[in-house]
């Protein structure tokens, strides 16, 4: 990318920067499918009420008493080899949300080092590690306005994609460490955790509190998905 001077702008460390960001997204939609049935495993192994059809559907099938029907209630609305299965599904799900937590740190340490070598690729030296941001005053002002599209239909400048680029790391930092608290929390308080606690877990999980959607989009390069978050 030229900076319209004889320098050309090294853009490899945000496709980078990019690259490690879908694939936070990536580990996000799989984390919350793994979340999203800790609930009801949980529910069962405790055989929580929580897991039943509820009460008007229940006192209808309790109206047409069945022995059957009143074991598969009692095992919370689940097939006894459902029930059985729950404490090794729990297991699985806890497990598969640890795996992607631990490789969204592996994409955040990434996208933290690309990050620091856009900045050095921009004005030629480093941010430091106390969130110092002078850097920027060494970005030559050609450099700085320099434009160019990424997956979008807009054009940002270099300084621009240097702020947005900065200000997405930092909110998938705070994602990372909420993710892992509340991993803790699942890991090791589940055997005396409350449904509602864990339901709060799951939609704390996926609703990325931290995230700016329409930045995050276009750092990612998805034009569409960034004019959608605009839009709402």
């Amino acid at each position: 990318m030229s900076s319209g001077e004889d320098d050309e702008v090294d853009l490899s460390a945000l496709a980078t920067i990019s690259e490690t960001c879908r694939e936070f997204r990536r580990l996000h939609e799989a984390s919350d499918r793994a979340m999203a049935v800790i609930p009801r495993w949980y529910a069962l192994c405790v055989n929580d009420a929580a897991v039943e059809l509820g009460e008007a559907a229940t006192a209808a099938t309790r109206a047409a008493p069945s022995a059957r029907l009143d074991a598969f209630l009692e095992r919370g609305f689940a097939h006894e080899s459902e029930k059985a299965r729950a404490p090794e599904k729990l297991t699985s799900a806890i497990e598969d949300v640890g795996r992607c937590v631990a490789f969204m740190g592996d994409a955040v340490t990434r996208a933290n080092e690309a990050l620091g070598e856009f900045v050095e690729a921009t004005s030629g030296r480093r941010p430091s590690d106390d969130g110092d941001a002078r850097w920027i005053a060494d970005v030559p002002v050609p450099v700085m306005r320099t434009a160019f599209k990424w997956g979008s239909e807009e054009e940002y400048t270099i300084e621009q994609w240097l702020w947005m680029a900065t200000s997405v790391v930092e909110q998938l930092e705070r994602e990372l460490e909420t993710r892992r608290k509340i991993l803790d929390y699942v890991r090791g308080g589940v055997a005396s955790a409350r449904a509602e606690e864990l339901d709060g877990c799951v939609a704390l999980w996926s609703a990325q509190p931290f995230v700016d959607d329409r930045l995050f989009a276009i750092v990612c390069g998805d034009s569409a998905d960034a004019d959608a978050a605009a839009a709402s």
